[in-house]
């Protein structure tokens, strides 16, 4: 009977070789959505200015709903 050693190593190389390459590949993506070093982390950009703005205006017509009043958004 052959021995299974090799093919139990190749098996165990080959998941290792793809939880490696999975990790790196999912690693890249989040570190390109990351915002760059060079902008002031102080300043608001104007993404963000706009996601706010939107929850602000969600938020109210939630509270103005619940106390009964008419929306306005």
């Amino acid at each position: 009977m052959p021995d299974p050693f090799p093919m139990l190593a190749l098996a165990v190389f080959l998941i290792a070789a793809l939880g490696i390459f999975a990790f790196f590949i999912l690693r890249r993506g989040k570190l390109r959505r990351r915002p760059s070093i060079d902008s002031d982390p102080a300043t608001a950009t104007q993404d963000w200015l706009k996601r706010e703005a939107e929850n602000a205006k969600k938020q109210n017509a939630r509270r103005r709903y619940r106390e009964g009043q008419p929306s306005t958004f």
